[in-house]
């Protein structure tokens, strides 16, 4: 490898879908120097020349090709999709970007609740019968919501619910690991026999 091989081969593939071209930038500008491969032929080329190869999807054969990449970090939050027992078996480390999917997840999250706060789901089956009356729809604000864990996902469901107005309770998902945190919206611990809306 010479002084122009990159240091980090980011593969075409983004996750959900999302272009590598922004990610092989915030790369860049933390010093690194990157390559994005932009079709299938560079991403063969670029796994034998960098130590480091991030990406969505690999497969095996792509990984036969992995001469002296040192690490793979996965850009998804899981890794069973991969072929990580082959990467370890040439010495790849592999990582992945937990909470890469929190945004997302939480506003799915946040789009669910309004719509039963507001009652949306009664709309389609109005619909089919022709029916056109009107529905007491209620509000999310001033409401209570008890978010179950507060990792990356827990914290940004209650990040979201804050702008609503909306107390929320958190529960850990394993006792003992100390207080919770405030991490945006209001967030308290449940007393013993809180109740949620």
């Amino acid at each position: 490898m010479d002084a122009a091989d990159p240091t980090v081969a980011v593969l075409r593939q983004g996750t959900e879908g999302l272009d590598t071209r922004e990610y092989a930038a915030a790369l860049r500008d933390e010093g690194l120097t990157v390559e994005r491969a932009g079709t299938p032929a560079a991403e063969r080329r670029l796994v034998g020349e960098a130590p480091v190869v991030t990406g969505v999807h690999v497969d095996e054969g792509l990984v036969e090709r992995f001469d002296g990449v040192r690490l793979f970090a996965a850009g998804s939050s899981g890794t069973g999709h991969l072929p990580v027992d082959e990467m370890v078996d040439r010495g790849v480390a592999v990582t992945n970007a937990a909470g890469i999917h929190a945004p997302g997840i939480a506003e799915q999250v946040l789009a669910h609740l309004l719509t039963f706060a507001r009652r949306l789901h009664l709309a389609p089956g109005r619909q089919e019968r022709r029916e056109w009356r009107h529905w007491q729809a209620g509000e999310l604000g001033g409401s209570t919501v008890t978010v179950v864990g507060q990792g990356a996902v827990g914290t940004a469901v209650v990040a979201r619910l804050g702008s609503f107005g909306v107390e929320t309770l958190a529960v850990r998902h394993s006792p003992g690991e100390g207080r919770p945190r405030r991490r945006g919206g209001r967030l308290r611990s449940p007393p013993r026999r809180a109740g949620a809306d």
